[in-house]
C-alpha cells in the first residue's frame, strides 16, 4: 500500500462534546472513530448511539474501554451498544483476564481486540489459544519494535485475526515506523490509528503526511523521515 488509512480517537467528555468531536472528525475525512468508554453500560450505550446518530451508517464506530470493565458490565456494556453496528470493542476488562475477554466476546457476539493484554508473542499465543479475540492493537513502543510487532503479526495471521497498529502521541519519526509497517501488513484490512503528529504542535520531525484519512510515508531511505529542528 502507498497510503493507510487510520482512524482517530474521541474521548469519554460530556455528550454533546463527543458528538461535536466526531463530527469534526468525520468532516476532515476520517471513516473511522474509535470511542472511549467505561463510564457504565448505560452512559455508554446512550453516548455510542448518539454519535452513531449524528455521524450516520456510512461511519465506522469501534470502542475502547480500556480495562474499564469487569466481565458481568462489559457483557451489558457490549450488548447495549451492539446494535449500533460496532466495528470491535477493545480491551473490555483487566489486561490479566484473558478469559474474561473471552466471555465477553462468547457472550456479546461482538468482535473483541487485545491492547493491554497483548505485549509478547507469547501473549499473542494465549490470546489465540484462548479464542478471546479477534484483533490485535499493536503499539511499536509497547511490544518492542518492528521485529516484534512481525512475530505477533504473523501469529495472528496464521490464526485469522486481524491486526491494527496505533502510534499513540508519538512524532512523525513513531508514526512513519507504524505507517510503513501497516502499509506491508498482510491482515492490517482495518484502518489503523497513525495520528499522533495531529495533536502535536511543535513536531521535530518531517516525513509523513495526512491526505484525508490516511497517512502517507515518505520514500526516502529508511524511515523516510528528517529532523527539522533542533531536539536538544
Amino acid at each position: 500500500r502507498s497510503a493507510v488509512p487510520s482512524a482517530t480517537a474521541v474521548g469519554i467528555a460530556e455528550l454533546e462534546h463527543m458528538r461535536t468531536d466526531a463530527l469534526d472528525w468525520v468532516g476532515r475525512g476520517f471513516r473511522t472513530l474509535k470511542l472511549k468508554i467505561g463510564l457504565g453500560p448505560r452512559e455508554d450505550a446512550q453516548r455510542v448511539g448518539a454519535i452513531r446518530e449524528a455521524v450516520g451508517p456510512g461511519v465506522r464506530l469501534r470502542v475502547d474501554a480500556n480495562q474499564g470493565y469487569r466481565v458481568a458490565a462489559a457483557i451489558e456494556a457490549g450488548r447495549r451498544i451492539a446494535p449500533y453496528d460496532i466495528e470491535y470493542l477493545e480491551q473490555p476488562v483487566p489486561a490479566w483476564d484473558v478469559a474474561g475477554l473471552a466471555e465477553v466476546r462468547r457472550a456479546t457476539g461482538l468482535r473483541v481486540a487485545a491492547d493491554e493484554s497483548l505485549y509478547t508473542p507469547q501473549d499473542a499465543l494465549r490470546l489465540i489459544q484462548e479464542r478471546a479475540v479477534d484483533v490485535f492493537v499493536i503499539k511499536m513502543i509497547k511490544v518492542g519494535g518492528l521485529r516484534k510487532a512481525t512475530r505477533i503479526a504473523h501469529l495472528a495471521e496464521a490464526a485469522g485475526l486481524s491486526c491494527v497498529t496505533v502510534s499513540p502521541l508519538e512524532t512523525a519519526l513513531g508514526t512513519a515506523a507504524g505507517a510503513h509497517w501497516a502499509s506491508a501488513l498482510v491482515n492490517g484490512e482495518l484502518d489503523h490509528e497513525l495520528v499522533g503528529p495531529l495533536y502535536l504542535r511543535d513536531d521535530p520531525f518531517a516525513g509523513v503526511s495526512l491526505e484525508g484519512n490516511a497517512i502517507v510515508p515518505g520514500d526516502s531511505p529508511g524511515l523516510g523521515v528528517h529532523l527539522q529542528r533542533e531536539i536538544f
